[in-house]
């Protein structure tokens, strides 16, 4: 019953604060000024932490600047290998031009004394004439050429007369792929080789469009 007693009588008597208020007011600005230091340091471990991290991106650009830039050197070096590559290729368009021109229409006289060297043995050649009425280059390509180019001129000798007509029909069946066209004789007259009666003949074919070869006629093609 005692301690009840004095229990209930410590909760009824009032409570005095002893202490001055100047005390208490110093230890409320203390709570204050260590509140607002903790918040300071929370701001200045948050600004560090900001900086290193800004510090470590002006590395890593810096260093990706570098790298970017020994590349761009690289490349430039090997750009400046390749720096008449342009001018190479403009030479070369040009001697191709020229090689279509100077090729594209010629006569390969070679062909045509190889075709006449395998005409009717009854018929031989004692000279032959050829001639080339367009100059070779002076022509870009063979469509641009006239219809007659050339011409072929024939002093022969034949045993008769049937002869020299086989003859004439070979040349013309030539002419059919090879750019032959109007072959005929202008002369043929009876004569002798010792005893034996032969006709000498003077004959002759013109060269058309076709007779042109016709090589290297697109450039780069040779």
């Amino acid at each position: 019953m005692s301690v009840q007693t004095g229990s209930r009588l410590a909760a009824a008597l009032p409570f005095v604060n002893l202490l001055p208020p100047e005390i208490q007011e110093r230890k409320r600005v203390q709570r204050v000024q260590l509140a607002a230091g903790i918040v300071v340091i929370a701001a200045i471990g948050a600004v560090a932490f900001l900086y290193m991290q800004g510090g470590h991106g002006v590395t890593s650009a810096k260093k990706d600047l570098s790298t970017a830039a020994a590349e761009n050197q690289t490349l430039t070096t090997r750009v400046a290998k390749f720096a008449d590559v342009n001018t190479t290729r403009a030479e070369l368009s040009a001697h191709e031009a020229m090689l279509t021109q100077a090729m594209s229409t010629e006569i390969k006289w070679s062909d045509y004394l190889g075709m006449f060297a395998t005409l009717p043995t009854s018929t031989w050649l004692e000279s032959l004439t050829l001639t080339e009425s367009v100059a070779p280059g002076t022509l870009t390509s063979p469509t641009q050429a006239p219809r007659v180019v050339g011409s072929v001129t024939f002093k022969g000798v034949a045993q008769k007369y049937v002869s020299l007509a086989d003859w004439l029909d070979r040349v013309a069946t030539l002419g059919s792929v090879t750019g032959l066209a109007n072959a005929s004789f202008s002369t043929a007259q009876e004569n002798f080789i010792n005893s034996t009666k032969v006709v000498d003949f003077q004959a002759a074919t013109t060269l058309t469009q076709a007779a042109l070869s016709g090589r290297c006629a697109t450039p780069g093609a040779c």
